[in-house]
């Protein structure tokens, strides 16, 4: 039971880590999960990105729905807007 949970707390620590460093920077990845009301947390590329009412959807390559492409806007702390983006976008260089 300790490995477990061990694994688990380790897990949060690089989910947690990850999603810090990514916050406020603006950057492109694919959805991995988001909430049905768009509203709240999406995970996007393994980060966490607190979208709110204020957030602008650019559906313009597609809509955004998991396994999509997307670019991240921050101003600020908050995300401004997520706009879609053809696969190739997300691809490593």
């Amino acid at each position: 039971m300790k490995p477990m949970i061990f694994c688990v707390f380790l897990a949060a620590m690089v989910v947690g880590h990850h999603a810090i460093a990514q916050s406020g920077k603006d950057f492109k990845g694919l959805i991995d999960n988001l909430p049905k009301s768009k509203i709240g947390d999406w995970v996007i590329g393994g980060n966490i990105v607190a979208v709110t009412a204020k957030t602008r959807f650019d559906e313009g390559n597609g809509p955004t729905v998991v396994g999509t492409c997307v670019s991240v806007d921050y101003e600020g702390s908050q995300v401004k807007v997520i706009a879609t983006e053809k696969a190739s976008k997300c691809l490593p260089e």
